[in-house]
């Protein structure tokens, strides 16, 4: 059976071991909460989300990419705004589809075909 195409939610929960999911989620919320204490006369609050993508090693060897994420924030505070920004990386395959994931999807044969053992007995 197939390993079923993995959704955006699940490939952004590989990122970072799942903690950039959760940074970006709690940014969001300080973002939203700036908004209600301190969004007056038309302050806003924004939340970047950036995914970059490079290769990794030879591109004849692998079929792995470098992603790198970030996600930065904005919001309003009492007496201005307040900004922060989170960027790393994490390595992972490509499948032949283009689904990211940490594990690789297609399992390479590291030995070939086996070879046939002759039994002890000499049967």
């Amino acid at each position: 059976m197939a390993k079923p195409a993995p959704t955006i939610i699940d490939t952004f929960q590989e990122f970072n071991a799942g903690i950039y999911l959760k940074q970006a989620e709690e940014a969001l919320k300080q973002a939203a909460l700036g908004v209600i204490y301190h969004g007056v006369k038309g302050k806003k609050a924004k939340l970047t989300l950036t995914i970059a993508l490079s290769r990794l090693d030879d591109p004849d060897k692998t079929d792995m990419v470098n992603v790198e994420h970030q996600w930065a924030f904005d919001h309003p505070t009492k007496r201005g705004k307040k900004t922060e920004t989170n960027t790393t990386t994490t390595p992972m395959h490509v499948s032949r589809e283009g689904h990211l994931s940490i594990i690789a999807y297609d399992q390479h044969d590291a030995f070939g075909k086996p070879a046939l053992v002759k039994p002890i007995n000499g049967e």
